[in-house]
């Protein structure tokens, strides 16, 4: 009698966690489309859309192409960093979109147009986020989409409620160290999936 007593209190203490958990629990896995719209690399805005602004004026559509161009070069350099250091973006994504669900949902990265259900990532990247040192985030977009139209969108880190401690390093150490990159990205990817997992059925 003692011993079932203890085995219902364990079970309804499991019951109790599982239910105050904010995460998506499931109890079989579910696989969900994810597609990656173009282009399917890593992005930067910072420097250069600055830098278009100044020199419109003076130099009109030329100077906003100037301002694209110097941010595609820190992205080149970025991109050839994190690859360097092992960064895979398909991975990225099944192992953060696992690791939020707690398991339930297994990411199948490809190009679905007819899917009932899709993750869509619109971008994916770094922005400089104003502080010392051209202090850099990454940089995630993402929705849910279901039978064509939008039913959930998280911008990282654009709609988090607190952003004052946000990871970032300095520019020019993601530029050289690959691996502080892929960490960034890491947790931009995890926090947007946070932001739509419960629009997904």
């Amino acid at each position: 009698m003692k011993n079932t007593v203890i085995i219902f209190m364990l079970f309804a203490v499991a019951c109790l966690i599982t239910a105050c958990s904010g995460k998506r629990v499931s109890t079989s896995l579910q696989t969900i489309p994810v597609t990656i719209q173009e282009p399917n690399h890593i992005q930067f805005q910072g420097k250069g859309a600055g830098a278009g602004m100044a020199l419109m004026s003076t130099m009109g559509s030329m100077g906003i192409a100037l301002g694209v161009a110097i941010d595609e070069g820190i992205a080149k350099d970025i991109r050839e960093a994190a690859g360097k250091a092992g960064f895979s973006v398909d991975d990225t994504i099944v192992r953060t979109l696992k690791d939020v669900s707690q398991g339930g949902l297994a990411a199948d990265v490809g190009v679905f147009p007819a899917a009932s259900e899709q993750i869509v990532v619109h971008r994916y990247g770094f922005k400089t986020t104003g502080g010392e040192n051209d202090a850099t985030s990454a940089e995630v977009e993402v929705e849910v989409v279901r039978e064509g139209q939008v039913v959930g969108t998280f911008h990282y880190p654009d709609d988090l409620p607190d952003n004052q401690n946000l990871p970032a390093y300095p520019l020019e150490e993601l530029k050289q160290q690959g691996e502080k990159a892929n960490e960034l990205l890491s947790i931009g990817f995890a926090e947007a999936f946070k932001g739509i997992i419960e629009f997904i059925r």
